[in-house]
């Protein structure tokens, strides 16, 4: 128990594999398992003291560089109802596999002729009966659960209708609904009036449903 608590203390400056205990299994001498200990690790330290420090840093990747690496060869790709970013780290997948774990409100869409915000998400919306009209030029109406028939951004959508809302974009529209409301010269009202329960989330359990999409 001494030496796997004694390792794992290293981990956090070390990048170092659980020091085996097996070997030291018919040890009974703490003075003599520490003298060894203290051997091992002199060594290791004269070691690492005569590498010189520019061919230390050639190779290791430096935190920039992996951050820029990553977030260049994201997707990036946004959703055409919520706007949320493919969380597809290949960047050259396939063009109609397009997702993302969590959907937020489509805010900023409307209901035709009306001056009512839509309140809904779009993996509830896909799972509806309701239609939507792809563009502001559109004519005819595409119903939500053929919304890959729209063709262009829309068929390179995969989005599953599974009716999952975060809590944390429930008290953003709550919190924001002012700011929302003036930038887009809207009302959540009608069909997009906010749910009374939206409101009873305290900030919280906004961030604790969060923790859902890191865990994936």
């Amino acid at each position: 128990m001494w030496m796997k608590e004694f390792s794992s203390l290293l981990s956090c400056r070390l990048t170092l594999d659980t020091i085996s205990c097996q070997n030291f299994s018919d040890v009974n001498n703490l003075d003599f398992l520490r003298d060894e200990i203290e051997k091992g690790l002199q060594i290791i330290t004269k070691e690492m003291k005569e590498l010189p420090v520019d061919e230390v840093m050639e190779c290791r990747q430096k935190p920039d560089d992996i951050l820029i690496e990553q977030l260049c060869n994201c997707c990036w790709k946004q959703c055409p109802f919520c706007a949320a970013v493919c969380t597809n780290t290949i960047e050259d997948h396939l063009p109609d596999k397009h997702s993302v774990p969590f959907h937020r409100p489509v805010i900023g869409w409307h209901r035709k002729d009306t001056k009512d915000l839509a309140i809904d998400f779009c993996t509830t919306s896909v799972a509806s009966d309701r239609s939507f009209y792809p563009s502001r030029e559109s004519k005819k109406s595409i119903p939500f659960k053929q919304y890959q028939t729209a063709g262009g951004k829309y068929a390179s959508w995969s989005i599953t209708a599974d009716g999952s809302k975060l809590q944390y974009w429930k008290r953003f529209v709550c919190r924001f609904q002012k700011e929302v409301e003036d930038y887009h010269e809207k009302k959540f009202q009608g069909e997009g009036g906010i749910p009374s329960e939206w409101r009873k989330y305290s900030k919280e359990e906004a961030l604790e449903s969060l923790n859902e999409i890191s865990s994936l």
